[in-house]
């Protein structure tokens, strides 16, 4: 029995092959559809009333199959959008359905017509003189005499073939149709599309068995790689390798954004077909079809597209295609995990530097106001023995500095808790002429650079200042900023008293005090871990002829990407 199928037949047969299909029960799951023709006269190929066929197709249930029979040998010539799948069988004509090819050979020079397509031409001709002439003219010029082909399925044939030759003025020879002869090649023409259509129905069934091995094998072999550039050298070697192309590039993408640091392409940005990106369509065949774009997607979106240029054998891009999907779904796999674990560590890096930000802060908060309190107390109590105005505003400096430095770690506390906690840009150069007015020293500052820093910065160079005047016993300070387009770096210079090299090593230590101005040693410790979160470092040395440096280096603006 044949699977369901729709048999599309001329309008002209249609009633000769109902009757075949409906008295055997071999076509007891085929549905037949008459297909018009545009011109019944001529019956040719490009005569079909495509629309039709299309709106027949789409309004019709075809369970997925419809051949089509047509009267003249001609490729393809639908391509239908509905679910169905259409395929073609070319008679010749659809005499050859009725007479055997000695009978069309013996009658090569005559005008054909069965009763059912000449049944079609004189209600045509009926009345209209002009439809009249035209049918005259096109037997004339072609055809020696008429072979009516008797089905007997229409009671005014006889009728009809008389009106026929009295128009063309050519002799008529009527001869019966053999049904059993009909019959016989329309199921040869449907066994042979059933059989067509089943192999390939099981070759299809084998290639998606076979993708499916190939993706296990694929994904076994990705699956492995933990860093999304791995990923896309691997595609690449696996397209270099399978389709031996000129070029294979891979375009790592992430909400629509080309990612150069993961793409293969020497200038992604630019060589990215962008248009490609923003269709629907999974691949795009180049024209010459030795090559295509293909994306790599899953239902977080496009996540990379491949192009491939320059196939040594670009007839087998079918097939080429098929094992690229097949690829390409099994690296989204990949990638997308990828992603989601390196989305893991960055949260849960991002919450270990929220804690050690959060730990500085309260560092930053005993230490700096506990000695900004030791010179208020000092300078109150100095100034109630000596009643000299300058240790009471020496007090009241030392208040308003511990006002800003609650201030500034409320400003930081608020960055670090909000959803965008980024650094932002600062000029070094008011920066530190901020933080002098709160020293009673003599401070210079040369050149500008601006950087990424926080609310924290001001305490950096607050701490270095004071340990310089208290610790240092320094009388000056000069302070060089230098930008070089990639690297800021800042020298602070004092003429103080130095640091032994014995203690250099230590002095950013936590805890680590020295001396009998040492106080809770974690001044410099907070400064490192400051200056280390902007990406940045810290060094020490000794000043000429005698005094400290401290060296503060970090990545200028010019090399930063401002959010």
């Amino acid at each position: 029995m044949i699977d369901h199928l729709c048999l599309l037949v001329p309008e002209g047969i249609v009633k000769e092959i109902e009757y075949i299909t409906g008295s055997n029960d071999l076509f007891k799951n085929v549905i037949v559809i008459p297909i018009s023709y545009n011109n019944p006269l001529e019956q040719r190929c490009d005569c079909l009333d495509c629309g039709s066929i299309q709106q027949t197709l789409d309004s019709s249930n075809c369970y997925h199959k419809a051949l089509l029979l047509y009267g003249s040998e001609c490729p393809q010539i639908i391509e239908p959008s509905s679910k169905e799948t259409l395929h073609t069988h070319g008679v010749g004509n659809t005499s050859k359905l009725m007479l055997s090819d000695r009978e069309l050979k013996e009658h090569k020079d005559e005008y054909l017509i069965s009763s059912g397509w000449l049944d079609k031409i004189i209600r045509l001709a009926e009345n209209d003189e002009l439809e009249k002439e035209r049918i005259r003219k096109y037997i004339d010029m072609s055809y020696s005499s008429i072979l009516h082909i008797e089905t007997g399925f229409y009671g005014d044939s006889s009728q009809n073939i008389e009106i026929l030759s009295e128009i063309s003025g050519k002799p008529v020879e009527t001869k019966m149709v053999d049904i059993d002869l009909m019959k016989l090649r329309l199921e040869n023409i449907v066994f042979e599309y059933d059989c067509t259509s089943k192999n390939k129905n099981i070759k299809e069934v084998t290639e998606r068995i076979a993708s499916y091995s190939m993706s296990i094998e694929i994904i076994e072999e990705l699956v492995e790689l933990k860093d999304e550039k791995e990923v896309a050298n691997k595609i690449t070697q696996m397209f270099y390798t399978l389709f031996a192309p000129e070029k294979v590039s891979y375009f790592s993408l992430k909400n629509g954004i080309v990612q150069p640091e993961y793409s293969t392409s020497f200038d992604p940005e630019k060589e990215l077909n962008m248009d490609f990106l923003k269709m629907d369509q999974q691949y795009l065949i180049s024209e010459n079809r030795d090559g295509f774009l293909l994306k790599v997607k899953n239902y977080t979106g496009t996540m990379g597209i491949v192009e491939v240029k320059g196939f040594s054998l670009p007839e087998n891009i079918k097939e080429y295609l098929n094992t690229a999907i097949v690829i390409a779904k099994a690296s989204s796999l990949v990638v997308l995990n990828i992603r989601r674990y390196q989305e893991i560590l960055e949260s849960k890096k991002h919450q270990q530097n929220l804690t050690d930000t959060l730990k500085v802060m309260n560092k930053i908060l005993r230490h700096d106001i506990a000695n900004n309190l030791n010179v208020e107390i000092n300078g109150i109590e100095i100034y109630l023995l000596k009643k000299d105005e300058k240790f009471l505003e020496m007090a009241q400096s030392s208040a308003y500095r511990s006002v800003e430095t609650i201030k500034n770690m409320k400003d930081m506390e608020s960055q670090f808790i909000s959803d965008d906690p980024n650094l932002i840009p600062y000029h070094v150069h008011d920066i530190i002429e901020s933080a002098c007015k709160y020293f009673n020293i003599n401070i210079s500052i040369e050149g500008n650079a601006l950087i990424m820093a926080d609310s924290a910065l001001p305490s950096v160079i607050e701490n270095i200042i004071r340990n310089a005047q208290i610790h240092g016993n320094a009388d000056s300070i000069r302070v060089i900023i230098e930008d070089d387009q990639t690297n800021c770096r800042i020298s602070i210079m004092d003429d103080g008293i130095g640091i032994p090299d014995a203690i250099k090593i230590h002095i950013f230590d936590e805890g680590f005090k020295y001396g009998d101005t040492g106080n809770t040693g974690i001044g410099l410790y907070i400064v490192k871990n400051t200056i280390e979160r902007y990406n940045g470092n810290i060094s020490v040395k000794d000043n000429i002829p005698h005094g400290t440096v401290f060296v503060i280096e970090l990545p200028s603006i010019h090399t930063i990407s401002i959010d």
